[in-house]
């Protein structure tokens, strides 16, 4: 096979042990690496999970937080061909169930401190779970991770991986009740990461401190382009307002994953100057958070925007590539092409509504095992967003919003659907639908709507917890509006819009709806 015009994320992490041998590549607390250490690391690891069965399109799985060890698993995997999934380690037990029995891992490295009882409990009720491979990231005593990647070899036999293989399984797009993993190729992460690397202004000197969920892409936004520059990724296992501060101080970082909601916590801590975090280069915050930071000078952050999802690897629009445009989502980047069209895949005329259609390497490789499904999201050679938008008449792009609803929490998406399931799972409840109410701290709080069957007395609180037991705590409502029925469209399905008109409902995402 000739690989003279392919390249993957194994070629590249050898090309790296070359060209950047002494430069740290990843810090975690105490354990720091150069980039050789990283190649021998992620060889030996490699060999090591060969050695378990794990060979092309094998699925391993990550269920822990943020860790150096999750880059090198899914750098090891590269050099195999394999897949990787870093699983919401927020999730509930009967969540990390369904991760468990879709993706059906051949290898497991999970975490016992803080989420190992969860865990354990989903691997006691999973099938899919006794036919794997499980290894401890960070067991006391003798580290089973450190024990396999020990009995690995430093060298490998090479093995040609093509860019077009998927690397990430991504969960995510929960509109019909059940998350699916979204496959990230070599190709899209390198083409992405290229891209965005450049509009940060990213090199090797560049120090990201990933302090975001690394089950979302957004961490990896920054991630993979500090590693293909060649700079230097330092993970925090979780948020924590002191130690990031400890770490920027310390580290000194250049960029960093912080939501609104945590800038404003380091800088009442930081209010008497005791961390030095001017270094950090980001966007402007509260006069106190832009005081003790430095403002950021690239396109990215000067022209901040975009549009994107995860089965397009981020971002594919910028507000970046133009000083002006009517478009508040920008144009489309030169890795992809975008259609407007109707439900046949007919391009509609500038100024009308339809959906976002996409081609081009930063599409997703389709979802994990969901080939013969026909939510699989293709029309006539394009990527179905399931997202509406419009093109202005200067061609820039609007993201109207989904064609199903979705809340925003955050940072974090909620699908009324998946929490409607559960809801309505609930002893008592005859019905339910969810809507989001807007909010100043975090853009939609979930309120659910819920019709009880005739002599049971369901409480607010016993709906809230049932909800926290069977999903991430993140997607629980906040109030509970209980109600005689819901309103009915002709057709018989809920009418949301009347809803949101009865209980306060909007600031759905889309138009100028932003993260915090």
């Amino acid at each position: 096979m000739d690989n003279t015009f392919d390249i993957s994320l194994a070629d590249i992490v050898v090309s790296h042990a070359a060209s950047h041998p002494q430069k740290t590549a990843t810090v975690f607390g105490e354990r720091r690496q150069t980039y050789r250490e990283l190649e021998q690391r992620t060889a030996r690891l490699a060999s090591a999970l060969a050695q378990q069965g794990v060979n092309a399109s094998e699925p391993v799985l990550w269920m822990g937080q943020n860790s150096d060890r999750l880059l090198e698993v899914v750098l090891a995997c590269a050099r195999l061909g394999a897949i990787v999934c870093p699983a919401n380690w927020r999730l509930s037990e009967d969540e990390f169930v369904h991760v468990l029995e879709d993706f059906a891992p051949r290898v497991v490295f999970w975490q016992r401190e803080e989420i190992g009882t969860t865990v354990e409990s989903a691997r006691n009720h999973s099938e899919a779970a006794k036919a794997a491979l499980w290894y401890c990231i960070d067991k006391e005593g003798a580290c089973e991770y450190e024990s396999l990647l020990t009995g690995g070899r430093a060298e490998l036999p090479a093995l040609a991986v093509k860019g077009t293989s998927p690397l990430m399984a991504i969960y995510t797009a929960a509109f019909s009740g059940k998350p699916r993993g979204a496959l990230m190729t070599h190709q899209a992460i390198i083409t992405q990461g290229t891209l965005f690397g450049t509009l940060q202004e990213i090199d090797s000197d560049y120090t990201f401190l990933n302090s975001g969920p690394m089950f979302h892409i957004g961490n990896w936004m920054s991630t993979w382009p500090t590693f293909l520059f060649g700079g230097t990724n330092i993970f925090v296992r979780r948020v924590v307002a002191q130690e990031l501060l400890d770490i920027i101080h310390r580290e000194r970082c250049t960029g960093a994953y912080l939501v609104h909601s945590t800038q404003e916590e380091m800088a009442a801590l930081n209010c008497q100057g005791d961390w030095d975090i001017s270094c950090l280069k980001g966007f402007p915050g509260s006069p106190a958070w832009s005081a003790m930071t430095s403002p950021g000078t690239s396109l990215w952050h000067r022209r901040v925007g975009g549009y994107g999802q995860s089965e397009t690897m981020g971002l594919i629009t910028f507000t970046a590539f133009a000083a002006q445009m009517s478009g508040t989502h920008g144009r489309p980047s030169p890795l992809v092409v975008i259609k407007l069209a109707d439900d046949q895949g007919s391009e509609v005329a500038a100024g009308e509504v339809g959906e976002i259609l996409v081609r081009g390497p930063a599409v997703m490789a389709g979802y994990y095992r969901r080939d013969a499904e026909p939510e699989q999201r293709l029309l006539n050679g394009w990527h179905r967003t399931n997202d509406l938008g419009r093109r202005e008449a200067d061609g820039s792009l609007v993201f109207i919003g989904p064609k199903q609803r979705m809340i925003k929490s955050g940072v974090e998406n909620i699908y009324p659907a998946e929490l409607e399931r559960v809801v309505q799972a609930l002893p008592g409840v005859n019905a339910a639908a969810i809507i989001g109410v807007p909010d100043t701290k975090w853009i939609q709080i979930v309120v659910a709507i819920v019709v009880r069957e005739s002599g049971h007395a369901v409480t607010e609180t016993d709906v809230i917890e049932h909800c926290r037991a069977h999903l991430a705590s993140y997607k629980k409502p906040s109030r509970v509006i209980f109600t005689e029925s819901l309103p009915r469209q002709a057709s018989g399905l809920v009418d949301y819009d009347q809803l949101d008109a009865d209980h306060g409902g909007g600031n759905y995402p889309g138009g100028s709806t932003r993260s915090r």
